[in-house]
């Protein structure tokens, strides 16, 4: 079973899911780690997945104390086509979470991934002190061009007036920029000069979700806001990125 798992690892790193257009990818490894390229530059990388349960934080990596008990890959069908994904299953304490990640790779008109968090048997003593972070972050991205060759900029909407009071915008590297997080937070578009577009938001569960940045390492991240004591069973939380050519087109 090693050497199955070594090459399924192998053969998951090197691309799980590609998609019809040539413009959005996704890489996944089975330690929990994944990043995601555009137009076959890497734009953005994974930071540490964490939850919170039982009156402490879960963090994932190679010193954390989140434990990942199994990853697998499964893919099928629903009323928008034909679904790869790819689920990490995770021991937060007493509580059992996965984090999923979910493409379409064979849809021509939309090109996007859903990542989700699911609360198998609930969650309990989940709140934060600091009510803008999350209880549980996945995805999580480190903030910053992953590509020396790549320029990449942010739009941060926030506030009110559907995001347009708090909104910023920026040059996306690891010490300029400042986007509003929790309640004030909203999605993030980054782009680079060519007009290449990812927008992350989140998906469902929309009063309870919330992106915390810089969070414990200067990354983003999007969750259930952290001031959530309890997570009922079978609770999911999704979140989109969604890729276009063009930053008025995704939106």
């Amino acid at each position: 079973m090693g050497f199955v798992y070594q090459l399924f690892a192998f053969l998951v790193w090197v691309q799980l899911v590609r998609s019809q257009y040539p413009g959005l990818q996704v890489s996944i490894t089975t330690d929990g780690t994944y990043s995601v390229k555009v137009n076959g530059r890497q734009w953005l990388s994974s930071a540490p997945t964490y939850f919170m349960a039982d009156g402490a934080m879960f963090i994932g990596g190679k010193n954390g104390n989140l434990s990942l008990l199994q990853s697998s890959a499964s893919s099928g069908y629903d009323r928008i086509g034909e679904w790869q994904t790819f689920d990490f299953f995770y021991s937060a304490g007493s509580s059992n979470i996965t984090a999923s990640i979910k493409t379409y790779p064979y849809e021509l008109e939309d090109d996007f991934i859903m990542f989700s968090q699911t609360y198998h048997n609930g969650a309990t003593r989940t709140n934060r002190a600091d009510v803008s972070s999350v209880i549980g972050r996945f995805p999580a991205f480190s903030v910053g061009s992953q590509d020396p060759l790549v320029s990449l900029f942010y739009l941060a909407y926030g506030g009110i007036m559907v995001g347009d009071t708090g909104k910023s915008i920026g040059v996306w590297n690891k010490t300029d920029v400042a986007m509003g997080y929790g309640l004030s937070g909203g999605p993030l578009a980054i782009f680079d000069q060519e007009g290449n577009t990812v927008i992350i938001s989140p998906f469902s569960q929309f009063m309870a979700a919330s992106v915390t940045h810089p969070d414990l390492d200067n990354s983003v991240g999007w969750g259930v806001m952290g001031g959530v004591q309890k997570v009922p069973p079978n609770y999911q939380y999704d979140t989109i990125l969604y890729y276009a050519k063009g930053i008025n087109k995704v939106h």
